[in-house]
């Protein structure tokens, strides 16, 4: 694991260097030389690492080589982010700054020191291992100096790159297909190909898109369309503007008076191929052409027609090895935090790789996705094709939502851990079991019996990176002395999770120390108070503060959250007794859950470019909300998720739908409160596939409004959907055509609703809860024959018998493979 250390190291601070180097003029150079010898010390590494397993010296080596690389990046990053905090401190008296420059000299030898020692012992160690004989070629690179990003030439590739080259310049074949199974080289050899000097010379236009399993037609032609022309910014006003078939025509228009070439990367199903065609003069001889990656054969014989599909072999044994190594790090590292059983959300998974250094701004340019999140979810989507995670659920666009680790697997990786110092698990109801050595990552279980938390021979571990607690939901530590001294003696974070403590707590002003912290998670924990040193952690990516919320107090969160500009996911508590949040240069925010125009100023959303994700808690009327919608379209074009909350009433559900309606391209959509009605024309929700309402008070009539939705696949309707004066409910024939799963929760005033034939074939899931007085089960379900998973809970006693063996509707469910029968509702 030493080689993989050093990569993920090396590329990180490369990554760190070059975003802060202004920071770090005083030791750049021995930064610089220490970073080389890191990179050369990257072949060796790979080398000892598959002989440590019987070999002990290589065992110590490798030990070596890690704390080596992990203390080096400990170092530049602590003094680089004091130097900035520093500079954005307020202002100094002549004397001061005068003493702090003395101060400082003295530092920056230290400083330096450090430095060298560290370039020295990895020097030695180079040094030593070719001594005892392991020959391994030297890179023929250093590390670059800058931000591009040149790819490396791949040993043993060449022939392969030239043979699809040739064919793509020279045959007349419109689309070349390379097809084989994930992770064994198709996008590193499309690459390859995509870079060569003679395709550059023999096109014209260039665009790579990846289409992966969230796909949506609309943004990859416009995206396409970007990389083609190199727009300005009004130039991207105005393809932002057009509808789809305008930019379907730009694209069919340039394709035939210019040569272009589109990598169509990882495309998954036969119907994207199809969906995405229309656009590209695939099967006319205009000199365009397309090359697509995917790992199922039946995609590449549909698109080419016969034409040239190159199978993708494994690459030679070293590239083989050195991907699965990879994939199977990040399975043994992160993974293995969790508690067994535990279905891990797949999202907060890779935010805490990112977080780490796994997942790299290096990696994301490499590879042409849109976001590093983008990478993480690939390598994530690898573990579940080799079998080393397994998909727990997927969510309404097919995406992995949740994912958990086989009891086998995860023995064994925890095992691979504990033997490389990875990480550290204790347990407290085992008291024997207690970290020794280097803690890198150390992960806390608790259950509700524990006495005291406090454990002073944890806190001595300064070494530690990530932290992470697991209790019981809603537990409630006698004492929170160990949690809050975290704070203030492990000043090396990276990760901290400390998740469900009821106990009110006030944060410490010690957490603004941690100053490498990128990960924060306080979820659902009673936290009253956060300090304004919290405005230090300017490298924070996620930030969970979606508190529990007491009915006696509301946190108080300082105006600082603004400092944070590398903050990717930002979720705010539901109430709070704060001043106005400032939010607005924010620009790399992607998801932000739960802006309230009670502590939030609501027209920072316009500079929010990069937002895909947004929960609104409307708790008072927007000010001047038409104006701020028209200046927000372009950020509000971009939403795929959002979330809207009315906490005023009637009076303000026209602005509810003005905001819905202003997000017209999302995909998932929860609205909670009242709402005039849905819009009559189903187009203005083209892409939405899943859809939660609760406490809408829509009337009856609107059922037929949401059948017509045309992707919608999943639908929760929950308490007060509808108005209470709905009795009844119908779908209708032809209705919900494409809706997978349906849940129908704490209806409580309905008491019939009626299927009729021909509505939702293509349901899978549905469940039935706390409907109390609906009689019995729509007799249309059975003609819907798709039907596979039936849940009922909290229904009354009559209702269950009906449709047990020998009840009056038995006949409607018995065909269906799993019928749940839960708890029954005693009146």
């Amino acid at each position: 694991m030493a080689e993989a250390v050093v990569c993920f190291v090396a590329e990180g601070l490369e990554e760190f260097v070059s975003r802060n180097g202004e920071y770090l003029s005083e030791i750049r150079d021995q930064v610089q030389l220490a970073l080389t010898e890191l990179q050369l010390m990257r072949s060796f590494a790979k080398f000892v690492d598959r002989r440590q397993g019987d070999d002990v010296k290589a065992r110590i080596w490798v030990g070596r080589i890690r704390d080596a690389a992990y203390d080096l990046e400990v170092i530049v990053e602590t003094y680089s982010l004091k130097v900035i905090l520093r500079r954005k401190g307020v202002s100094q008296t002549a004397m001061k700054r005068y003493a702090c420059m003395f101060i400082d000299r003295i530092r920056v030898r230290k400083i330096e020191s450090k430095i060298c020692d560290i370039t020295n012992t990895i020097s030695e160690l180079r040094l030593s291992l070719q001594t005892n004989r392991i020959e391994v070629p030297i890179p023929n690179y250093l590390p670059p100096r800058d931000t591009e990003l040149h790819p490396h030439p791949i040993v043993g590739l060449e022939a392969k790159v030239e043979e699809l080259v040739m064919h793509l310049v020279e045959n007349e074949d419109p689309v070349i297909a390379i097809w084989g199974m994930g992770g064994i080289g198709k996008t590193t050899l499309a690459k390859e190909v995509y870079h060569h000097n003679a395709v550059r010379h023999r096109f014209d236009c260039f665009a790579w898109v990846c289409i992966s399993e969230q796909f949506e037609v609309r943004r990859v032609r416009e995206e396409i369309l970007v990389q083609f022309i190199s727009p300005t910014n009004e130039q991207r006003e105005e393809i932002a503007s057009m509808d789809d078939d305008e930019i379907a025509i730009g694209l069919f228009h340039l394709q035939r008076e210019k040569r272009c070439l589109v990598v169509i990367d990882d495309i998954w199903r036969t119907k994207d191929w199809i969906f995405l065609q229309d656009p590209f003069p695939v099967y006319d001889a205009t000199g365009s052409k397309i090359l697509l990656t995917t790992r199922n054969q039946e995609v590449a014989l549909y698109a080419t027609r016969n034409g040239f599909i190159w199978h993708c072999d494994p690459l030679n044994g070293d590239e083989s090895w050195e991907l699965f190594e990879n994939i199977a790090f990040f399975g043994r590292n992160d993974r293995g935090q969790f508690p067994e059983d535990l279905e891990i959300p797949a999202k907060e998974l890779t935010q805490l790789w990112i977080a780490e250094g796994f997942i790299s701004l290096a990696q994301q340019k490499q590879r042409l996705l849109a976001t590093v999140e983008d990478v993480a979810y690939n390598c994530l989507s690898e573990l579940v094709e080799r079998r080393i995670v397994q998909v727990g659920k997927r969510g309404s666009v097919r995406k992995i939502k949740t994912c958990r680790m086989h009891d086998f697997m995860r023995e064994l990786c925890l095992s691979k851990a504990r033997e490389e110092d990875f990480l550290k698990i204790v347990n407290f109801s085992n008291i024997g079991h207690e970290p020794t050595g280097k803690v890198r990552r150390l992960a806390l279980y608790f259950d509700g019996n524990d006495v005291e938390l406090v454990s002073s021979r944890y806190e001595s571990h300064d070494n530690v990176r990530s932290l992470l607690f697991f209790g019981p939901k809603n537990w409630i530590p006698k004492s929170t002395t160990y949690i809050l001294s975290t704070f203030k003696d492990l000043k090396f974070l990276r990760v901290l999770k400390v998740e469900y403590m009821v106990r009110e707590v006030r944060l410490p002003t010690e957490i603004g120390n941690m100053l490498c912290l990128r990960f924060l998670s306080l979820r659902k924990s009673n936290i009253i108070w956060l300090p304004p040193s919290l405005g230090n952690l300017i490298c924070l990516q996620t930030l969970n503060l979606d508190f529990c919320h007491s009915n006696d107090r509301t946190p108080i969160i300082p105006n600082v959250i603004w400092k944070m500009e590398q903050l990717r996911h930002l979720y705010l508590p539901y109430y709070s007794s704060s001043s106005v949040l400032r939010l607005s240069n924010l620009c790399n925010l992607q998801t932000l859950s739960c802006v309230s125009s009670d502590f939030c100023d609501m027209s920072d959303l316009t500079k929010l470019t990069n937002l895909r994700k947004l929960g609104i808690r409307l708790s008072r009327p927007v000010q001047n909300l038409e104006e701020l919608l028209r200046s927000a379209s372009s950020t509000l074009n971009r939403i795929q998720s959002l979330f809207v909350k009315n906490d005023v009433g009637v009076n303000i559900q026209e602005e509810v739908m003005q905001i819905v309606l202003s997000c017209c391209r999302i995909y998932k959509l929860k609205l909670y409160g009242p709402i005039k009605e849905l819009s009559t024309d189903p187009q203005h929700y083209p892409n939405l596939t899943k859809l939660s309402l609760c406490e809408c008070h829509l009337e009856d009539d609107q059922m037929a409004i949401l059948e017509r939705l045309p992707n919608l696949r999943i639908l929760s309707l929950q308490s007060l959907s509808f108005q209470e004066s709905t009795k009844t409910l119908v779908c209708s024939s032809g209705g919900f055509l494409r809706l997978e799963t349906l849940s129908l929760e704490d209806l409580k005033t309905l008491e019939e609703w009626r299927i009729e034939e021909g509505a939702m074939p293509s349901l899978l899931q549905l469940g039935i809860r706390c409907c109390y007085r609906l009689k019995t089960v729509p007799h249309g379900l059975i003609y819907i024959t798709s039907l596979r998973d039936f849940t009922i809970g909290r229904m009354p006693r009559t209702f269950y018998s009906r449709l047990q063996e020998g009840g009056e509707d038995f006949h409607i469910v018995r065909r269906v493979p799993c019928l749940v029968l839960g708890d029954v509702h005693e009146e």
